[in-house]
């Protein structure tokens, strides 16, 4: 055969057969063009409005100083004739006391049983600690936060620093305050039903009885 009529794909320079790229090879150098391409895409990043940026801080800000301004109120309304931290420790009966704290043991452990029960559901897999924590972080940036907002990111952003994807980390999060609140509900409404002769006591006790059927 002439050397100017050899196939480059069939034969090499011994006259042997050319052995032809596996399709696994073929379709590793694929995806590394595809991955170059995507690299190198000339799309500009979305620009961020900076209008909404800015007055989403400014909100935020406005928030929390409304919120400090309103609670040190508050201590300031309730300071005048009160007692003490000392005196009310002081006179605080032992027995009620160690209840109080088991009181809020129990709270907390049921509250961590809420969550340990959505993670096993959901991941099949037990994690009693992480409960726990998630409960604990809950309580804690609810109480340090205006109108309580900060325990829930705060537990979704905790469980996907623990490896839990964003979508189940919500889910979560949010089982547990469904439930919540439909417990909530179906409390409140078994006490407007059974106990809404209670108010008759109260001068405000007919406007309490509307307002509370429209919350319920």
């Amino acid at each position: 055969m002439n050397e100017n009529n050899k196939n480059p794909l069939t034969e090499n320079e011994n006259n042997e057969p050319a052995k032809r790229p596996s399709s696994k090879r073929i379709h590793t150098d694929l995806s590394e063009a595809y991955s170059y391409f995507d690299s190198k895409s000339t799309t500009p990043p979305p620009k961020k409005d900076k209008k909404k940026s800015w007055l989403g801080k400014i909100f935020l800000l406005a928030v929390i100083i409304f919120g400090v301004v309103m609670m040190v109120n508050l201590a300031e309304s309730m300071s005048s004739g009160q007692k003490s931290l000392g005196e009310v420790l002081a006179q605080l009966d032992p027995l009620f006391g160690t209840l109080t704290i088991v009181a809020l043991l129990l709270i907390l452990l049921i509250d961590a049983a809420k969550y340990f029960i959505a993670i096993s559901a959901t991941t099949k897999k037990a994690h009693p600690l992480i409960s726990l924590k998630v409960a604990l972080l809950g309580r804690y940036y609810d109480n340090v936060t205006p109108f309580a907002t900060g325990g829930q990111p705060m537990q979704i952003y905790y469980l996907c620093k623990k490896g839990f994807s964003g979508g189940l980390s919500a889910a979560v999060v949010f089982i547990k305050y469904a439930f919540n609140t439909c417990a909530w509900l179906f409390v409140a409404a078994i006490a407007m039903i059974f106990g809404g002769s209670a108010l008759s006591m109260v001068s405000t006790g007919s406007f309490l009885k509307i307002t509370g059927s429209a919350g319920v």
